[in-house]
């Protein structure tokens, strides 16, 4: 609904402005079969998307990480890798299988430490980070500083007008998961049918 001159506009009232998004329609268009490469495909897809956000941060100069051996013990070094596996050590320090598309590290989170171990409870697998961290033996770094991927802020484009929308996603029509009933009423209340028999009753 819309709120116009101090009049709540319905619908058909109201002469909306949008446009469909068909470059971004997938229905029937889908070629993935579930196969490994397809998940490979996806995680690199993810990987190239977010590292991109992670170089834009200052003071933050990552490289690739087949050049770990490179780089001299106690030396800093920074780099932007994927969690492949996260794992609790019996010393109480967090450990981390971390890889970009080239080459993979282990990054520990120290257990003294209590800032980075803090934020590192809450790294989850499949996460792209930008880390900065010390070499220590071989492939082992010891995390310093986990960088999570900002969205770039961007000014907000407003309209003159009052607008209350309803946005939904996961609807699972289709499998045993989709509640057919409870989204006949949400459609009914779409089309502005607020006394439809279908329509969601409290109590």
């Amino acid at each position: 609904a819309v709120v116009e001159k101090g009049k709540r506009l319905t619908r058909d009232e109201f002469k909306s402005k949008f446009r469909i998004l068909d470059e971004y329609d997938i229905t029937l268009k889908s070629y993935i079969e579930g196969k490994i490469g397809d998940f490979l495909e996806y995680f690199k897809s993810k990987y190239n998307f977010l590292e991109p956000l992670l170089r834009k941060r200052q003071g933050f100069e990552p490289k690739p990480l087949s050049r770990i051996d490179r780089v001299a013990r106690n030396k800093e070094l920074h780099f932007i890798g994927m969690v492949r596996d996260k794992l609790k050590a019996k010393s109480g320090h967090l450990i981390f299988r971390l890889e970009d598309l080239e080459a993979e590290c282990t990054g520990l989170a120290l257990k003294n430490d209590l800032k980075v171990l803090e934020q590192a409870k809450n790294i989850m697998p499949d996460e792209v980070l930008g880390i900065k961290a010390v070499k220590s033996n071989n492939d082992l770094v010891i995390i310093k500083e986990i960088i999570w991927p900002d969205i770039p802020q961007k000014r907000l484009r407003t309209i003159p007008e009052q607008l209350s929308i309803a946005c939904i996603s996961d609807t699972h029509v289709g499998s045993k998961m989709f509640l057919e009933k409870e989204f006949a009423r949400f459609i009914a209340w779409l089309n502005g049918n607020r006394h439809s028999s279908v329509l969601y009753k409290p109590g």
